[in-house]
């Protein structure tokens, strides 16, 4: 995953080079941390449900979920 302008792009592996896929994050009408498993963010985005998982760690995944969070009520950082 990579958050610019605004955007959050998914991709297959780190160094590739066209994403295979990007939400436009002040458009994602919800955003929470799913509470059984807390290394998980569900996005609600043009009536879809997108599931991101952290493979690191919880802190990791509170990191993401603040900069979306951050990035939807403020703006492109």
């Amino acid at each position: 995953f990579a958050l610019k302008n605004g955007i959050l792009y998914w991709y297959t592996h780190e160094r590739a080079r066209k994403a295979l896929g990007s939400i436009i994050v002040k458009n994602i009408e919800a955003i929470e941390i799913n509470q059984k498993n807390k290394m998980q963010i569900s996005l609600l985005y043009q009536d879809k449900l997108y599931k991101l998982e952290s493979l690191e760690s919880i802190y990791n995944a509170q990191k993401w979920y603040n900069s979306l969070k951050l990035v939807k009520e403020m703006g492109d950082i």
